[in-house]
């Protein structure tokens, strides 16, 4: 029979695994939006978005790491400075 500590901590788990879906979908975005504003071409954009995405290091951003939200940041921080 499962504690409720090991509730909890899956719980946890899945929303921290959600959480890094959504940011790694947010820094798609704002990668797309970065690279189509820099080269005046969403073609190019949309490349960027699909290449980050499907990475081979893309699983770091599918599991429970910093990653995401990193990525996120810096790509924000980029969209506003440029």
């Amino acid at each position: 029979m499962l504690t409720t500590s090991t509730n909890v901590n899956a719980l946890l788990v899945l929303l921290l695994v959600v959480a890094n879906k959504v940011l790694t979908a947010l820094s798609a975005a704002y990668l797309y939006r970065l690279a189509s504003n820099i080269t005046n071409n969403p073609r190019i954009g949309r490349a960027a978005a699909t290449l980050f995405l499907f990475n081979p290091a893309s699983i770091f951003y599918h599991s429970v790491y910093s990653e995401p939200l990193y990525c996120y940041l810096t790509f924000m921080a980029i969209h506003t400075l440029v």
